[in-house]
């Protein structure tokens, strides 16, 4: 019955699905998982869009986003520590239930 319904969901369902159950058993490990995949990818993209900018590497360091006006790199490593943060501290059962 199980494999139905996994049949029955689009791609982004099966995708969304994996990675609830990828960190329901992460946290069935540990209250607060700093050493996950989601925060080697998060310290990966950070470095990067460091190093982007602080050696001014061009063009990257000049795109920017039309809406919000800020720097490519700088997006990048905001949307890096948000992540980072919010599935190591904030998204953990201590603090949700």
């Amino acid at each position: 019955e199980k494999v139905l319904q996994q049949n029955d969901r689009s791609f982004l369902g099966k995708l969304f699905m994996r990675y609830f159950f990828h960190r329901y058993r992460t946290l069935e490990k540990a209250n607060f998982p700093i050493a996950t995949r989601e925060n080697a990818i998060c310290l990966s993209i950070i470095t990067l869009s460091l190093l982007i900018q602080l050696l001014d590497i061009t063009p990257f360091s000049q795109w920017t986003i039309p809406l919000f006006q800020i720097p490519f790199p700088t997006l990048f490593l905001s949307t890096a520590l948000f992540t980072s943060l919010f599935t190591t501290f904030v998204a953990t059962a201590p603090i949700i239930g």
